[in-house]
């Protein structure tokens, strides 16, 4: 028999918004609220998020977040809206067919209070976004940045004060003006890295931008480790990110802002994903980016499934508009004075079944010629973390990556 499920409708869940107080949410643990002005603006989101929407069917993901079904029309980036949804493009190729990676979601899954793990047709399923979530930030701008203090490309290491609080281990394509490209895609590795509480996460990802440009432009995706932004799950999910402005004042992660458009009723963003096993069973997935050829939109893949698109409005005639020249892959941590793992936690030269990996690295080139196997640089911007690039015929360009992390970095 099923436990009581323990799920706040949604309904209720928006009319608790109208009476929460900041007095009660800054005792919460982790709870880094910095003023009641702040709270007052992280409650005036919500409450204009969730304005008008109805949850057509409400269940928990595997790692225990809540889900929505809302209509499509209701997500962030299409309420009060007239735009078109778009239609996606067909993949250049079809991705590699040895995905491991169990589905998020399926029609015969349930939840552990029996609540059936699937949308309706003509709903998608969206992370119910908290106050508790949101408080443990200091401020609305704090959650909406990649990491706190502002995001980073590699190469980037330094804050505004100096502090080197990003680093990186990753390859990377460059493709002249000539050869921007309209795309690319990996199949990634999944791990659970542990996250200690003066680190903030770890990751591996999909980077495709234009950082010769000013201001440096994103569309990105991968999965992370990120406690704080789950209301302490440690859990490894799958996400996107996106900016258009070197991550000043735009940019948000998977539907938290009005930019990404989610098209696809089977997967969730910011869902759990299962970690590989060391010596094992590798958990792996493909994904990428395809700006389609009417250039109105960047559209991501997961395991050969169309999920949504960036609008290519959000870059304003940017670089990205037209098409991305350097694609990187790789993984990225952060933390304060200690860095966490990436990746296993492994060296790379610990090889298969024990270092993160993503293989099959290709990119789309802008004439809509046949996909290119990567050539690619490598850099490790610490001596906690290595990278390693091959290719051969079954895996094409991969890259090993990753590291202990620690104090000493």
């Amino acid at each position: 028999m099923a436990d009581q499920d323990p799920i706040q409708s949604f309904q209720e869940f928006v009319q608790s918004l109208a009476s929460a107080r900041h007095d009660e949410f800054r005792a919460r643990p982790g709870a880094k609220v910095e003023s009641a002005e702040a709270f007052e603006e992280m409650r005036r989101y919500l409450l204009n998020r969730y304005q008008g929407v109805e949850a057509q069917h409400s269940f928990l993901e595997s790692g225990g977040q809540i889900v929505d079904c809302i209509p499509i029309e209701q997500q962030p980036a299409l309420k009060n809206s007239r735009q078109e949804i778009l239609k996606p493009p067909p993949l250049p190729q079809t991705p590699p067919q040895s995905d491991t990676a169990a589905p998020q979601l399926h029609p015969d899954q349930k939840d552990r209070f029996g609540n059936q793990m699937w949308c309706q047709d003509g709903t998608i399923p969206i992370i119910r976004v908290t106050l508790d979530q949101i408080s443990r930030f200091r401020n609305l701008q704090d959650f909406f940045q990649k990491a706190p203090g502002g995001g980073r490309f590699p190469g980037m290491e330094t804050d505004s004060e100096g502090q080197i609080t990003h680093k990186w281990a990753y390859v990377y394509e460059f493709l002249d003006t000539q050869g921007r490209t309209r795309g690319g895609a990996s199949v990634l590795n999944v791990w659970k890295p542990p996250i200690a509480a003066n680190q903030v996460f770890s990751l591996s990802q999909q980077w495709y931008a234009a950082p010769g440009e000013t201001p440096v432009q994103t569309v990105e995706c991968g999965w992370h480790v990120y406690p704080t932004r789950y209301s302490g799950d440690a859990q490894p999910r799958l996400f996107i990110y996106w900016t258009a402005d070197r991550y000043a004042h735009t940019g948000c992660y998977n539907l938290d802002c009005t930019a990404f458009v989610q098209t696809n009723k089977a997967v969730v963003l910011g869902g759990a994903l299962p970690p590989s096993e060391p010596g094992g069973t590798q958990s792996e997935f493909a994904m990428g980016f395809v700006l389609n050829k009417e250039k109105t939109g960047w559209w991501l893949y997961v395991k050969g499934a169309a999920v949504g698109y960036y609008p290519i409005e959000l870059f304003k005639g940017g670089v990205l508009s037209t098409g991305a020249d350097r694609i990187t892959w790789g993984g990225e941590t952060t933390g304060n004075g200690s860095w966490p793992p990436m990746g296993s936690g492994k060296l790379a030269d610990a090889g298969n079944r024990q270092a993160a990996y993503q293989r099959n690295l290709e990119y789309y080139p802008s004439d809509g010629s046949s996909p290119q196997q990567a050539e690619v640089d490598s850099q490790s911007t610490s001596g906690c973390y290595t990278v390693t690039s091959a290719s051969n015929a079954d895996w094409g360009t991969y890259l090993y990556f990753g590291g202990p992390g620690g104090a000493n970095c």
